[in-house]
């Protein structure tokens, strides 16, 4: 999955194997990118952005569990 600026326009473009992911026959229905709204650019880069920050603190908690203290009821990051 790709997402695309081109021409001041913004797109959501998939990769074959997506499009073969979600259409059992992809030879009869190739798709084209998908033109999305730029109003959409600062929400998809908040939730992109939210995505990332929590899925690193998954990992941190996962690979680094001294980094975070427990005191009381209180769960801490050192």
């Amino acid at each position: 999955m790709r997402i695309l600026y081109n021409d001041k326009k913004l797109y959501l473009s998939l990769s074959r194997s997506e499009q073969e992911l979600i259409h059992c026959d992809y030879e009869d229905k190739c798709t084209q990118p998908l033109e999305l709204p730029m109003s959409y650019l600062h929400v998809l880069h908040q939730d992109i952005s939210n995505i990332i920050h929590t899925r690193y603190k998954e990992l941190d908690e996962k690979y680094r569990p001294e980094a975070y203290v427990i005191e009381g009821r209180k769960k801490t990051n050192n």
